[in-house]
């Protein structure tokens, strides 16, 4: 078993030239690390408490991802911030499968006030996530492949820049794939999407699956749903803690 240390969590990230400081207690963060303040309280749980601070950070979307809540419960290891030597900070949220292999998920700074203007495509977001951009991460996904949770805002793009069909096989489609916004990326070339148009005019919003073996349908979905199910199914063989 592998000792769950700072500089082991920087030998990993270094293997994927991802270099920087980690801090695992909060007492060892200098104060000039500008983080958010719940970052900070979390640092300073003991270990019995971490998966409640957690629960508590996601306020207003843990409801939404069960399996979320499960990972932070019983395979989270200790949390920990990392600042790359460009200055961007994140929260690590490590974990391992067979007890050798570690693995990351990264949550980067919120937007605090920095979120775009209210105009699509930040208003085809569910409200829930946009929420959780401002006020907990701008994006957490499995590191390095950017996959597996709610992509970064700037990471986001219309499907149409996904595909490549001819317009007829884009009519098939049934919506305008550039008012598609992917949200969510599987690791295996598919999309979890939202439909911006429905947001514009004032419809409820709609969850799309695109299936790369299906270039040409969209299916609807419940879009929690999906998020979670997909979540879910990755972390299925963590370790327990």
């Amino acid at each position: 078993m592998i000792e769950l240390t700072a500089a082991d969590y920087a030998a990993e990230l270094k293997r994927f030239r991802a270099t920087g400081h980690v801090w695992l207690a909060a007492d060892e963060m200098p104060a000039d690390v500008d983080v958010p303040p719940a970052w900070r309280t979390l640092l300073a749980a003991p270990d019995d408490l971490l998966a409640d601070r957690l629960v508590q950070m996601w306020a207003g979307i843990i409801d939404r991802l069960p399996a979320v809540a499960r990972f932070f419960r019983d395979k989270l290891a200790r949390p920990a911030v990392f600042r790359n030597d460009g200055g961007d900070v994140a929260l690590l949220y490590p974990y391992t499968v067979e007890h050798d292999d570690l693995n990351f998920f990264i949550g980067r700074a919120p937007l605090r006030e920095r979120w775009p203007d209210d105009a699509p495509p930040w208003t085809a977001l569910p409200e829930a996530l946009r929420r959780f951009h401002q006020t907990v991460h701008d994006g957490w996904t499995f590191f390095p492949a950017n996959s597996m949770g709610p992509l970064p805002l700037a990471d986001q793009a219309a499907l149409a820049g996904k595909l490549d069909l001819t317009p007829v096989e884009i009519r098939k489609l049934g919506v305008n794939p550039d008012l598609v916004r992917t949200v969510f990326h599987n690791g295996s070339g598919d999309w979890l999407c939202v439909d911006s148009s429905e947001a514009a005019s004032g419809g409820n919003l709609a969850g799309w699956l695109w299936w790369h073996e299906r270039p040409t349908e969209l299916e609807p979905v419940d879009f929690w749903a999906v998020m979670n199910a997909w979540f879910e199914m990755f972390v299925e063989e963590a370790d327990k803690r």
